[in-house]
Formats: structure tokens, sequence, C-alpha cells
């Protein structure tokens, strides 16, 4: 149903979606951050992801930290790694 939806708001079919070609096109900075317990996106999504991107890029793989946990897991390291990203991408992890 959410796929249908989203494909009925944006116009065209989520089949034409490629976050590796996306990132593969253009050059902007890349943080991925995946979790090894995530059973919705699991980590070798991002690592596809990743190996696609151009750089700057870094992937943070945080054990355990279940979907979209990582902040509650790891709050300074979260803390530090982001704000070191948007603060200059290229010296990032």
């Amino acid at each position: 149903m959410m796929l249908h939806r989203g494909q009925s708001l944006a116009g065209f079919p989520a089949a034409n979606v490629s976050p590796e070609l996306a990132v593969a096109s253009r050059p902007f900075p890349v943080l991925l951050i995946c979790d090894t317990a995530d059973t919705t996106l699991p980590c070798r999504h991002a690592e596809r992801i990743y190996k696609a991107a151009r750089r700057p890029k870094s992937l943070w793989v945080v054990p355990r930290a279940f979907h979209t946990a990582a902040l509650a897991y790891q709050p300074q390291e979260f803390r530090r790694r982001v704000l070191q990203f948007f603060a200059d991408p290229t010296t990032a992890p």
C-alpha cells in the first residue's frame, strides 16, 4: 500500500528509484549510518550505497542499534560524527 501511494504521489514507479545510481551520478558528500540489528534496512544496503558513492563519503556501522536508533545507543559518537561531517565532510571518519 505504501509503495502504491508513494508512486501515486511522486508520479513515477518506485522501480525507477536507485540510491546507488543517485550517489554515483552526483558529486555530493554522503554520510550513511547503519546498524547490525536492523531488519528493516540491513547494513548491506548502506554498504552498497557507500560503495557506489563518490567522495567524500562516510559509513558508520553501529552495533545492535536497531533501525534509526544510533543516536539513542551512542549519543556522543553520533553527535561527534554528524557534526564533523557537516563541518567538513572530507575529514569524516
